[in-house]
């Protein structure tokens, strides 16, 4: 079905391009006989525009903004880890995971000595979007920020239809990662 959608999409483009081009023709016959439309630098910058500005639309806004999201995030992006906590192995998965980790709490997913605040600023809205991910694991005893992890994100900027806006964002995994750096078994190093 969306394939059926872009195909109409560019079926349009095709068209109008087509009714544009014999309108152009027109004008240009009655103007001057002799002069020809690929000839005309009016009739160049014509064509370059009808075919920059969808390319623009369909992939160049996408390519210009995972370049400032990872611009962006080697500026700041990536875990920091300021203090470890050692935790008994019996408090961990098979996988190494923390058991008392409970995303669907928010704030208090860590339970009750430590708070997971996680911030989300939007630097650009609309389509498409840039967002700075923020994510603390904190000390509730002292308040003390025990690890961090930064990362940028883009959401949309596709052509308009029926499916979900795709997405760019770096680090790859950053919000589960800096609990895991955070919190290591004892008899881990």
């Amino acid at each position: 079905m969306i394939g059926l959608y872009v195909l109409g999409l560019f079926a349009m483009w095709l068209l109008l391009g087509f009714a544009g081009n014999a309108v152009w023709k027109r004008i240009a016959d009655r103007e001057n006989k002799a002069r020809k439309m690929s000839m005309s630098p009016i009739g160049v910058l014509l064509t370059v525009l009808w075919i920059g500005i969808p390319f623009w639309e369909v992939a160049g806004k996408k390519m210009y903004y995972d370049a400032e999201v990872n611009r962006l995030c080697a500026i700041d992006g990536g875990i920091k880890v300021y203090e470890t906590i050692k935790l008994p192995p019996e408090m961990f998965n098979e996988y190494g995971q923390i058991n008392f980790y409970r995303p669907t709490q928010k704030e208090n997913a860590l339970g009750p000595e430590y708070v997971l605040k996680t911030n989300v600023n939007y630097l650009r809205d609309g389509s498409p979007s840039i967002r700075r991910y923020d994510v603390q694991v904190i000390r509730r005893l002292d308040s003390k920020l025990l690890g961090e992890s930064i990362g940028y994100g883009r959401g949309g900027g596709d052509i308009y239809g029926p499916w979900q806006p795709s997405s760019f964002s770096c680090p790859k995994q950053y919000g589960e990662v800096v609990i895991e750096r955070v919190f290591i078994p004892t008899n881990k190093e």
